[in-house]
């Protein structure tokens, strides 16, 4: 036998390392578990619940993702520290997805801290924390840029970046909803401490600070802010002053509506930009990307008190006038989905259809209702909406423990 044919049948007998998928809580009982076990490029799949955590990436290439989205999906700090932590090392293959984040307390970062490290930290809700610097999250000492994409940072506070600290760091900060954040001194919405991060395509509203109420930048920092929505206004390319027009700002629902000035206001070659929004609807739609999180698009989604005999809405953003608009509500689900001529029909026959009024003039058709008192904690159950002549998302409304 030559050589190289003793080489190539070697070759059959060195072993190969594959990514895996590891199920939280199938698996590990905990995500730190599961991340303490994955290897290179692994993925950890978080199932539906609370997860009362404090989690460290160890400087992993771990992707860890929500199975369904942050809506049933939580990682709870429980005040003891940063809810997530990216330490020194960590590179772009460390991807945070699909969380809320929530109840975090640190000198640093209380809901998502990057130290010498690039991650992806994107389609996450970020809220209640807080921290020195940065209380929904704060990077720092990074040759490279972490990616911070398609998130929703709402309700966070801090001395210093309410919703983000940058220091001596230059993050990219893509297609995010930053409202509602406070910071005792400067920069209620992104405060940036010798640093010049590169802002697109987000939406800055209704945060507060003495100084820099949506953006402070020190003397040492020049952010580059361009086709976002600035309250108070913002210099730069593509920039708007105009309220956003979300479906709710009381209620933190900041999907937009068919008449926000943010849709097809952004910029298509943004960098980091996703195919995808913060919920998985199509990123792009008509001619040019919005602003935010949330791409405008015919969308069913619940807010309320997802526990059983808890009153919950029914709300279908889409354009105003659309005529009839019906719920349906699946006896399962068809996967692959049905291929019809409205859409795809991910809900499976028989179907209990609920009449919704009218998408309004201002492209909401909201119902009200209780989910039953016999749906038990953990049962998921399938809806999926017919606006006029087209389906919308197929949703999940999971019941609460």
């Amino acid at each position: 036998m030559r050589i190289g044919s003793m080489l190539i049948l070697a070759a059959f007998f060195i072993p190969i390392c594959l990514a895996e998928e590891i199920y939280v809580p199938d698996d590990y009982g905990t995500i730190q578990e599961a991340i303490d076990s994955s290897g290179s490029s692994d993925t950890v799949i978080v199932r539906p619940g609370t997860y009362v955590e404090n989690i460290d990436f160890q400087q992993k290439r771990t992707t860890v993702k929500s199975e369904l989205g942050p809506d049933v999906t939580v990682i709870d700090g429980n005040g003891a520290g940063v809810v997530v932590a990216f330490p020194s090392g960590s590179n772009d293959h460390a991807v945070l997805q699909g969380f809320t984040i929530t109840n975090g307390h640190a000198n640093n970062g209380g809901g998502i801290c990057c130290l010498g490290s690039r991650p992806t930290i994107q389609e996450n809700v970020i809220t209640g924390n807080s921290a020195n610097r940065g209380g929904g999250i704060y990077c720092r000492n990074s040759t490279d840029t972490p990616s911070i994409i398609n998130n929703i940072i709402v309700g966070n506070t801090a001395d210093q970046g309410g919703a983000i600290c940058s220091q001596n760091t230059d993050p990219s900060i893509t297609n995010n909803t930053i409202y509602g954040n406070t910071a005792i001194t400067e920069g209620g919405g992104l405060c940036c401490l010798d640093s010049s991060p590169l802002v697109t395509n987000t939406i800055f509203w209704n945060n507060d600070a003495p100084s820099g109420g949506e953006i402070h930048a020190d003397a040492g920092s020049s952010p580059s802010v361009t086709h976002c929505d600035v309250q108070g206004g913002w210099p730069g390319t593509g920039n708007i002053d105009v309220d956003p027009l979300f479906a709710d700002l009381l209620s933190r629902d900041p999907h937009l509506t068919w008449n926000s000035p943010c849709r097809d206001a952004g910029n298509n070659d943004a960098p980091g930009i996703t195919s995808e929004d913060f919920e998985g609807d199509p990123r792009i739609h008509d001619t040019g990307v919005d602003m935010g999180a949330d791409e405008f698009y015919l969308h069913l989604y619940f807010t309320g008190d997802l526990l059983a005999g808890g009153a919950v809405d029914a709300i279908v953003i889409g354009i105003p006038g659309t005529t009839p608009v019906t719920l349906g509500l699946g006896s399962g689900i068809q996967d692959p989905p049905q291929p019809t001529p409205y859409g795809d029909l991910h809900l499976q026959i028989p179907i209990i259809r609920i009449p919704m009024p009218d998408i309004g003039s201002d492209g909401l058709s909201v119902m009200s209702g209780t989910i039953p008192g016999s749906w038990l904690p953990g049962e998921e159950y399938p809806f999926q909406a017919l606006a006029g002549s087209e389906l919308t998302n197929l949703t999940l409304l999971a019941v609460e423990q």
